[in-house]
Parts: C-alpha cells; structure tokens; sequence
C-alpha cells in the first residue's frame, strides 16, 4: 500500500575521474533539492566529491574492509553518513562496529545484491540475516538500515536489442520488489 517515489539521486562514479565526479556532483545538488547517495569504491575520489558537497549532507557509499578507516575519517570529520558494503555479513558488522567506535552516526548496511542462477537467495539471505542479527540477537552493528542496490545489475550488462533491455529491466524490476517485500530501507 506504500507510494514509492524517489527520494534520493545516487550519482554512480563511472569515470574513475576525480575531476568528472566531482563536477558531476556539484551539478546535481545546482540543479535538484534532492538527498544525493555518492557511489564510488575508489575512496580518494568519493571523498573529493564529497568535499565539494558536504553541506548538502551526501551519503558515502561505500565503506569496505579496504577502505572504511579513510571514509570513516572523513565521515566523522564532515559529519556525513556511510555505506558499509560487504557480502560477508561478519565483515560487514566488522566494518560497521569499527566506524561506530571511530564516532560515525549515521550508517546505512549494503551486503550486496546479486544476480544469476542461485544468487536471489544469497541476496534475501543476507538481508534477512541482517534484520535477525539486529532484531532478535539485539546486534548493535546490524540495527541500521539496510540498503538493496537492483541496479547493480547493470554493472556487466551488454543490451544487444530491445528485448535485451526489457529482460534486464525486468529482472532490476523483481529484484527492488522482493526487497520492498522484505522490508529494505533504500534501494537503488
């Protein structure tokens, strides 16, 4: 019975060009009101971006086993929320407890979204862990949101034709459905 509108733009860094994100960013937040979800995995150019709209609060996505002593830094410093991304649900409540103790406030926990023969069922497994670790067990590091990113399909994706692109779309489509379903607080 909900209405879903959007509610955010996530600006995905395709160029790995510090200098094209972060003119990409600051467009957004010139031309739209809306909160912006800044996706990058290389984070000197995620926090170059940031840096150049942190007044408008923008969400770092995303903290890694790699990465989330640099983001979470800077997160604390800037007072922004962070993504952490991991597929292994331990890991990801690692790097969730670690920028916790580093002073970060707001979280946001991604354990991936994943497509192909058996992978659906990785994908709601690991959301439902999530959700029993932080409501059953009382899991401090996994009580956040929780994030699905459907359009993680489109990373290896080539469209030959029309139809191509209505199977993919489809699938993108099931996808942000089951995790409606299951109760997911951003999806991508």
């Amino acid at each position: 019975g909900d209405d879903l509108k959007l509610n955010a733009i996530a600006l995905k860094c395709v160029s790995n060009d510090v200098e094209t994100f972060k003119t990409a960013a600051k467009t957004v937040v010139e031309n739209s009101d809306m909160p912006v979800i800044l996706c990058c995995f290389n984070p000197d150019i995620l926090i170059a971006a940031a840096t150049e709209i942190k007044n408008k609060k923008p969400l770092l996505y995303a903290a890694t086993k790699e990465s989330w002593e640099k983001i979470g830094s800077f997160a604390f410093d800037e007072d922004l929320p962070v993504v952490c991304f991991s597929s292994d649900i331990n890991e990801l409540l690692s790097i969730s407890a670690s920028l916790q103790k580093m002073g970060v406030t707001e979280i946001v926990l991604d354990p991936g979204t994943f497509f192909g023969e058996g992978n659906v069922a990785v994908t709601f497994d690991n959301i439902v862990q999530l959700r029993l670790a932080g409501i059953e067990k009382g899991d401090e590091n996994a009580g956040w949101p929780i994030m699905g990113v459907p359009a993680a399909l489109w990373k290896d994706v080539k469209i030959k034709n029309d139809v191509d692109l209505w199977k993919f779309q489809y699938k993108e489509m099931i996808m942000a459905c089951i995790m409606g379903a299951i109760d997911i607080s951003v999806i991508i």
